[in-house]
């Protein structure tokens, strides 16, 4: 039986990431003789709470390449500062309400869709024509039923992903202009 200790707690810049440390026994296909290894794996993140309840938000500007690790990432598990950067970027976390809340008051035309394929497409689209805000927080959404309430994802879901940085990213570049 494998124990998780008390958490060890470190803080970063929006808020604090949760440690708990659980030994392993040595391999028994080892050669070579060897002792229990400590390993510490992230069991949580805390985000500091402003004065008024809400997400420490906006203490991040936007750089270029800033996104490049989940571009060639694909465990989305391990898109490590995912949760900071956005917050840090001021998007929020909402269920994609914001982005149903567009596409119902959108007057664009989509094609009903067969597959998730179509469905990807036309929401990429949506996307396209949306402000920056809808698309972050689409993006964060996403990533987070992804990881957190789906029963896992596809080389598809990803790669979903990615054209949705992309898009942010351009429209980031758009308002540089």
């Amino acid at each position: 039986m494998h124990k998780l200790t008390a958490p060890v707690i470190t803080e970063t810049g929006t808020g604090f990431h949760i440690w708990s440390r659980i030994q392993l026994p040595a391999p028994s296909f080892s050669l070579v003789a060897q002792e229990a290894t400590d390993y510490y794996i992230k069991t949580g993140i805390l985000f500091a709470e402003g004065g008024d309840g809400v997400k420490d938000k906006g203490k991040l500007t936007y750089t270029p390449g800033m996104f490049h690790l989940y571009m060639i990432t694909d465990a989305l598990d391990f898109w490590d500062e995912f949760p900071e950067k956005m917050w840090g970027l001021g998007f929020e976390m909402d269920c994609c309400n914001s982005f149903e809340e567009y596409r119902k008051n959108s007057k664009l035309k989509l094609k009903e869709p067969h597959s998730k394929r179509e469905e990807y497409k036309n929401i990429l689209y949506l996307l396209e024509h949306a402000d920056r805000q809808i698309v972050g927080n689409y993006l964060f959404s996403e990533w987070r039923y992804f990881t957190h309430w789906s029963y896992g994802w596809d080389h598809y879901d990803v790669d979903f992903l990615r054209r949705i940085i992309r898009i942010l990213e351009t429209k980031y570049n758009e308002e540089s202009k």
